[in-house]
């Protein structure tokens, strides 16, 4: 208990691990087809949150140090795919509007 006060991302850390852990278990497509494609999506919409544990465990660990240019680039990375990811989704629902 001691550890989490003083080095908080450990937890986060953890917490990311955890609900990981769930999408590794339902990744393959007989999981899919028992879970329904509904249920499944909605389960690994969890990746996103866990996008973002993850940055915010890697900034506090990098913190203590001072060195965030590391952080920055990943940061960078997801938040460049998100956009993306955005981007074709809007892009779909127009072309299907017109």
């Amino acid at each position: 208990a001691k550890a989490l006060v003083k080095r908080p991302f450990i937890l986060v850390g953890f917490t990311a691990i955890v609900l990981l852990t769930p999408l590794a278990l339902t990744s393959f497509n007989r999981a899919i087809r028992a879970l329904g494609g509904r249920q499944w999506q909605l389960l690994h919409r969890l990746v996103y949150a866990v996008a973002v544990l993850a940055i915010v465990h890697f900034f506090w660990m990098r913190a203590g140090k001072n060195n965030f240019k590391e952080v920055f680039i990943y940061t960078g990375i997801i938040a460049g795919l998100m956009g993306w990811r955005i981007w074709r989704k809007i892009v779909r629902q127009t072309a299907q509007v017109a």
